[in-house]
């Protein structure tokens, strides 16, 4: 099953072939494929056929390429969970991080204190008498704005 001849010259006859395979002409003859194995003998432009050794090289070549590329695509995969499994943790790290910032915001705030200039300042107005009794100066119109922090 290598291609070479064991019995024969190795020409291609349908002599020579039947002894190679081990039956009469005339089986041949009865065969269903004989009128396409003798068009075959006919045609001497036919595209020989490949050698076993050239298919077999082929084989083992692609079979080659198969496993680097197998390789290849296992390596892709891990290399994509592992990205996947660090995007889940960042993922969860933020939804965690967010969760606790809603917590903090989710309380009202006391307002800060809203204090005027003059009150920063230390500033007083006399009263009717022209006394400084410690009452702070208010700009005109302005109205004294505290509030207290909790």
């Amino acid at each position: 099953m290598t291609g070479n001849p064991a019995h024969t010259t190795g020409t291609l006859t349908v002599t020579t072939l039947c002894t190679e395979a081990g039956i009469s002409r005339a089986t041949s003859y009865r065969s269903p494929l004989s009128k396409i194995i003798a068009e075959l003998l006919r045609t001497p432009d036919a595209p020989p056929r490949p050698q076993t050794d050239t298919l077999t090289a082929d084989i083992a070549r692609l079979k080659k390429a198969d496993r680097t590329l197998r390789s290849q695509h296992a390596a892709e995969q891990r290399e994509a969970r592992a990205t996947i499994a660090a995007y889940a943790n960042h993922i969860q790290a933020l939804s965690l991080r967010n969760a606790e910032l809603e917590a903090e915001n989710a309380w009202p705030r006391p307002h800060p204190v809203q204090v005027s200039v003059a009150e920063t300042l230390g500033i007083t107005r006399p009263d009717a008498r022209g006394n400084a009794n410690g009452n702070v100066t208010q700009p005109h119109g302005a109205t004294r704005m505290r509030t207290l922090e909790a």
